[in-house]
């Protein structure tokens, strides 16, 4: 992170990078329940994923689609995206 990489988590994750203070002041989410572990961050729970800056965290097991999608649309073109999503028949 400090090297300008993209970070990620998702789950309970989030909390690890919280407590580093690396989401202080930015937006973040994390599983629910560990709000209260979530320090300085501005916490939302109204998005599967929060993306802010080089910090993506997303909520739960049930989102790790939208997370490792949303990671894709990070990282990759695209194209390469729409082809993941067209192969594994999503919209």
């Amino acid at each position: 992170y400090r090297e300008g990489k993209y970070l990620a988590a998702i789950c309970a994750g989030p909390t690890i990078l919280a407590a580093m203070g690396i989401t202080d002041g930015k937006q973040a989410t994390s599983y629910p329940g560990t709000e209260a572990q979530m320090g300085d961050a501005c916490y939302r729970n109204d998005a599967a994923v929060v993306v802010d800056g080089k910090v993506i965290t997303s909520r739960s097991p049930g989102t790790a689609m939208v997370f490792a999608l949303k990671l894709a649309e990070v990282l990759c073109d695209g194209e390469a995206v729409r082809q993941v999503k067209e192969g594994m028949v999503l919209c």
